[in-house]
């Protein structure tokens, strides 16, 4: 399968464990019984994680010769192939199933629409800076892991919305702060105003040397969406990188890794 994603998974997993990554779309009965009372199964030696999301069952990936490993090694690479997988692989199932809504053409695999491998692809956010969507429960870790995730984005300046945001007036303020990051530690804290800007200058925005938005929050984007806390474009964007940070691995590297995984346009499925 020509999956981005997959091949660098595959490539942390083999630098660090030692181990290699497959992916199964089809869906088994014996993969989906493997799987379903627990994060992740033992079977013949292969770790079975699966990848569900919003109740959904979606595929299964696979770790070979896995039996050695430690239970902590499983749960780490339980938690950075669901963390990496369960989105993308989500975002293209809504995409394919709109597609198909769109046709009126409809082949379904279990709960996945069947496709050739070469059709398997994402639709990224074109060119322009990403709005990320930070969630956890615990609202001090958000400053630091956005911090680390402007690192990564390697933009040249990190500053607070609060620093900024008495300067704010037009769409055209937010974008001659150029190539930054924007952090908003909370979105329960934006204004009804604030988010109607935010909304309508991430619709026109098209330059990466525009701002790129970090959004904290402790409700994950499913909540933000049930409440109507954000406007709908401004959450869908955020939803394409969305980082549930008490998810990441604690390893300060392999936590870099994942992260630019979750933000690299080209890490969606190919």
């Amino acid at each position: 399968m020509k999956s981005t994603s997959v091949e660098r998974l595959q490539g942390i997993l083999q630098s660090r464990y030692g181990k290699g990554l497959e992916l199964s779309f089809l869906n088994d009965s014996d993969d989906v019984i493997a799987t379903e009372a627990n994060a992740f199964a033992l079977k013949n030696g292969t770790l079975h994680i699966p990848i569900t999301s919003h109740g959904r069952f979606l595929a299964v990936a696979k770790v070979p010769d896995a039996s050695a490993l430690p239970r902590s090694s499983a749960e780490a690479i339980t938690e950075v192939v669901k963390m990496i997988l369960e989105p993308a692989i989500y975002n293209w199932y809504l995409d394919q199933t709109e597609t198909n809504r769109e046709t009126g053409v409809f082949n379904h695999l279990g709960d996945l629409h069947s496709v050739q491998d070469d059709e398997l692809w994402l639709e990224t956010n074109g060119e322009r800076a990403p709005v990320v969507l930070l969630v956890s429960h615990n609202p001090h870790r958000l400053p630091r892991l956005a911090l680390q995730v402007h690192e990564v984005m390697n933009r040249w300046a990190f500053v607070h919305w609060n620093e900024v945001r008495a300067q704010i007036f037009g769409v055209q303020d937010i974008r001659e702060l150029g190539a930054m990051t924007i952090f908003i530690e909370d979105a329960l804290t934006l204004s009804s105003d604030e988010k109607f800007l935010l909304n309508e200058w991430i619709q026109t925005s098209k330059a990466e040397n525009e701002p790129a938005i970090i959004i904290g929050s402790s409700m994950g984007w499913s909540d933000l969406k049930a409440k109507d806390i954000l406007p709908s474009f401004l959450l869908e964007e955020a939803g394409f990188h969305q980082i549930e940070a008490d998810r990441l691995p604690a390893d300060r590297r392999f936590c870099e890794e994942a992260i630019k995984l979750l933000l690299d346009k080209e890490s969606a499925l190919q």
